[in-house]
């Protein structure tokens, strides 16, 4: 998983579903054949069409009496969605609203004839970010915009949608139910990632590698992630008010999807906590191996400092001719020897001091 990209698109908010505002006068035919409709019927999975957007007909679409059906559309940046969905549609301006922003909180809400859910849903299939689903829910069909980082996932989506289509046909409430299901998946699939990237982290430190910049996009997309966990769970609670009251296996159902979620958001406080330890460690470690350098440093300093002392000495300009006492060692036959003999003493008496007392040591990196 590429940590530092997510780093920056969490810091950016850089994702790939923004509302174009307006780029044609006229929000009719002639604009919004601009993106293709996926569909599949409840009844039939296996078996895709897809039409141009400018072809969807509302009133065909719920009419009583056809089979349910599931219409994808992609979150494309040159698409008008508010134009789209306030001509076929003519949804509520607070539902036109909350499609348009790029993410924000997980939010439900029930109009008098759909439902609208929106969520920010983690990839399951590949290292994306991840992005924000939306579903409005009309009585005989589903309407989800998805964006293209989640399309690897949609085998998973209707997956989930052929295990619980009959409880679908029966109650397209459940619908609900396996969005939600469909978001919990790609929390805990993202978790087991972020899971499997501390512990290379860790692993990393150790190996002298610098990497503070991924523990700090670790970091940075643990804390998103749990954050859009803990507003889903929030959801939970909001759709059980609203629907749960009134069907006692939908409350079952949301009530174990939050025990998940709030699960799922616990772990990623782990790993909140873990990335804050690893953060120490590394600095410490990195503090560490600077000490040893600087140890180092000052044992080889140590060691020239009498041996520069004793060089300084001899290089006095004191003539021998005008007192015996002026440097009487210039006159010796072998007196430079000697004095090479005397440096090179006291330099491997002062090595063996210091690797006697454990100050200067030699370490296999692995041992490190």
């Amino acid at each position: 998983m590429n940590l530092k990209k997510i780093y920056g698109l969490i810091k950016g908010h850089r994702f790939d579903s923004y509302l174009s505002i307006f780029e044609s006068e006229n929000p009719g035919e002639e604009y919004l054949n601009s993106i293709n409709i996926d569909v599949y019927s409840i009844n039939s999975l296996t078996q895709k069409d897809t039409f141009p957007s400018n072809k969807f007909n509302f009133e065909k679409a719920n009419a009583p009496g056809e089979d349910f059906k599931i219409y994808f559309m992609d979150h494309d940046a040159k698409f008008d969605y508010f134009s789209f969905f306030e001509y076929k549609f003519s949804l509520h301006d607070l539902t036109l609203d909350d499609i348009g922003t790029s993410i924000g909180q997980a939010k439900y809400e029930e109009y008098h004839n759909y439902t609208f859910l929106s969520s920010f849903c983690p990839a399951q299939e590949n290292d994306s970010f991840g992005g924000k689903v939306s579903l409005l829910l009309f009585k005989n069909f589903a309407f989800i915009l998805l964006p293209k980082s989640l399309r690897s996932d949609l085998g998973d989506l209707i997956s989930l949608v052929s295990d619980g289509h009959e409880d679908i046909i029966e109650n397209p409430v459940f619908f609900n139910m396996v969005m939600v299901d469909f978001f919990s998946q790609g929390y805990f699939s993202r978790l087991n990632n972020l899971t499997d990237q501390n512990s290379m982290i860790e692993e990393s430190i150790f190996r002298n590698k610098n990497i503070f910049d991924e523990i700090r996009a670790f970091r940075e997309a643990v804390v998103f992630y749990k954050n859009k966990a803990m507003s889903l769970a929030r959801l939970m609670d909001l759709m059980n008010r609203e629907i749960g009251k009134e069907n006692g296996d939908v409350e079952k159902r949301l009530k174990s999807f939050k025990d998940h979620l709030s699960y799922a958001a616990e772990e990623y406080g782990v790993l909140k906590g873990s990335s804050g330890d690893m953060l120490n460690l590394y600095l410490a470690y990195n503090s560490k191996k600077t000490n040893d350098v600087m140890s180092l440093l000052t044992l080889v300093t140590s060691i020239f400092i009498p041996l520069s002392f004793i060089t300084g000495l001899c290089g006095m300009n004191f003539d021998p001719a005008v007192s015996p006492f002026n440097m009487p060692e210039l006159k010796w036959k072998y007196g430079y020897f000697y004095v090479l003999a005397l440096l090179v003493s006291i330099a491997i008496v002062m090595i063996g001091i210091f690797v006697y007392r454990g100050w200067l040591t030699v370490k296999k990196e692995g041992n490190e």
